[in-house]
């Protein structure tokens, strides 16, 4: 190997190393959450999350489904009286501004 390529892979190298340790030691929880996310941590941490979950459900006997089912008929309910209260109108009011050009505001 030739002395500019080791050099060139000792920098880089090097480079990696020094930005790790001053990251780490500037924002600690950043440097954390960015590794965290790296799409194969990101997996694992977020395939143990899931078998905690299951877990903790099965220890109090708990349906997985019903809650889905649950959560989805709350969301519906709370959906559906929202849209009952609000009002529909497509009046439309005619205002006079400074210029006296006419401005229309949507009521509703």
């Amino acid at each position: 190997m030739s002395p500019l390529v080791a050099i060139f892979f000792a920098t880089l190298f090097g480079s990696i190393i020094y930005l790790i340790t001053v990251s780490i030691l500037l924002e600690p929880m950043l440097f954390a959450g960015i590794i965290k996310n790296l799409p194969i941590l990101n997996e694992l941490v977020g395939r143990k999350r899931k078998e905690r979950r299951e877990k903790r459900l099965e220890d109090n006997n708990i349906d997985p489904e019903k809650v889905v089912e649950k959560v989805a008929m709350s969301n519906d309910a709370l959906l559906a009286e929202r849209f009952d209260t609000l009002e529909l109108t497509t009046d439309f009011e005619e205002m006079k501004g400074s210029n006296d050009k006419p401005i229309y505001k949507i009521k509703g």
